[in-house]
């Protein structure tokens, strides 16, 4: 059997993480004893044991949604968005152009082409102001972009909102970078079981296991609850521009 949280582990939240998998282990009665961190989430997502993972909205709808079972997506309690939704933050340095238009030629830096929040929202966000990113860079994950951005190897990047609060909570880089652009809100990256799990009985083991956070792992992981959102609300979104990725499909925060 596999489990993964992958989207949002890093060095900070990684105990949070296993302690709320235990949680819903206990809950669900059954599931590996740890989480998987293999490095490949993809892997995991395919595997037939699969028990639970969270992925993106964008590999689940060029491909994963027939091959996985869809539970919804977890409220992180963003201000101003439905709940469950989040939308993605396009960082540059302090004082720098809030003119899109500026960037169309300059150095951006993207976590990887199958990113919802770090490749389509931006991609979304460019549409609207009339331009088109041309000079794109790939870091393998947003933590990655934005510090690119801060060290001035990049000059924009674009992360998803709950990866911005965990990197201003936690590196000293985030105070070089303010936000110039927000995309539109979209349905929150997709929880997903394998086709041979009860449906019903992982989200219920999920509800409780999200009642029973601790303060602090609520506070750490700022998981606010579950909310069920059908498939179609992800399969409706557009596909961005295709490319090759050239890092392998990661945590967002790695």
């Amino acid at each position: 059997m596999i489990a993964s949280l992958p989207m949002y582990d890093r060095a900070e939240t990684t105990a949070a993480n296993d302690r709320f998998w235990q949680g819903i282990r206990q809950h669900l009665g059954h599931g590996p004893a740890a989480l998987s961190r293999s490095g490949d989430p993809m892997q995991d997502w395919l595997d037939p044991a699969l028990v639970l993972s969270q992925t993106c909205s964008l590999p689940f709808r060029s491909g994963l949604a027939p091959k996985v079972t869809l539970l919804g997506a977890f409220d992180y309690g963003v201000a101003g968005v439905p709940k469950g939704y989040y939308q993605s933050v396009v960082l540059a340095r302090l004082g720098a152009s809030r003119d899109l238009s500026s960037y169309e030629n300059r150095p951006v830096a993207v976590n990887m082409f199958s990113s919802q929040s770090g490749w389509a929202a931006l991609c979304d966000v460019a549409t609207t102001a009339k331009t088109t990113l041309r000079n794109i860079k790939i870091s393998g994950a947003h933590r990655a972009s934005a510090e690119m951005v801060a060290s001035g190897a990049a000059d924009l990047a674009a992360v998803d909102c709950v990866t911005w609060e965990m990197i201003k909570r936690w590196d000293d880089f985030a105070n070089q970078l303010e936000i110039i652009a927000m995309s539109a809100p979209t349905p929150g990256l997709p929880l997903i079981c394998g086709h041979a799990e009860n449906a019903a009985d992982l989200t219920r083991a999920i509800r409780m296991a999200i009642a029973d956070l601790t303060p602090e792992d609520r506070q750490t992981l700022q998981v606010q609850g579950f909310i069920e959102i059908p498939a179609a609300a992800y399969l409706a979104l557009p596909m961005p521009p295709t490319g090759a990725p050239t890092a392998p499909l990661t945590s967002p925060l790695q």
